[in-house]
């Protein structure tokens, strides 16, 4: 019943977009030009993604070192390109049709007027505005307890007109 419950409230809310994973996360290699492709997508319950008005792949793949220094701004797997969470969240929020509207070309991929400069692999360096975010402290992103918004503890209009993240935090 919970479920029922979570669904008919991202539907109302009309903005929520669902993290997919593509696994194995170590992916196969694929001919330059090409994005990254994985084996298979891992996505929500098919209630969830019909309650959701995007899905974006949620993987970072690290370099030797372990390093996070790019993006892939879509992966496929089994013939189905999936956008980044990060730019299916701003296709959202922008109110663009799709997260790729127009096929990338030989380094660049368009996205809403802008063009981002990629690898052979449609990665994208990833430009690091500060030290991650811990709850409580100064930060470049605000992070905020979901238990301080559940108990009220959080003014609304820290919300109003952002891009909202809920996940767990994650280091190293």
């Amino acid at each position: 019943p919970d479920d029922a419950l979570l669904q008919e409230a991202m539907r109302r809310a009309g903005n929520v977009v669902q993290p997919v994973v593509g696994t194995p996360n170590s992916p196969n290699r694929t001919r330059r030009g090409e994005p990254v492709e994985f084996e298979r997508f891992l996505k929500p319950l098919p209630g969830f993604i019909g309650a959701s008005v995007a899905l974006g792949h949620a993987n970072f793949l690290p370099g030797e070192d372990g390093s996070v220094r790019t993006a892939p701004l879509v992966v496929r797997s089994q013939g189905e390109d999936m956008p980044s969470l990060a730019l299916a969240a701003a296709a959202v929020y922008l109110r663009r049709p799709a997260a790729q509207e127009i096929s990338p070309r030989e380094g660049i991929f368009p996205f809403a007027g802008r063009s981002i400069p990629v690898d052979g692999w449609q990665r994208m360096v990833i430009n690091y505005l500060g030290p991650p975010s811990e709850p409580g402290k100064p930060s470049t992103l605000l992070a905020v307890p979901f238990v301080d918004v559940l108990r009220g503890k959080a003014a609304a209009d820290l919300f109003f007109d952002k891009l909202v993240l809920v996940g767990v935090m994650a280091t190293g």
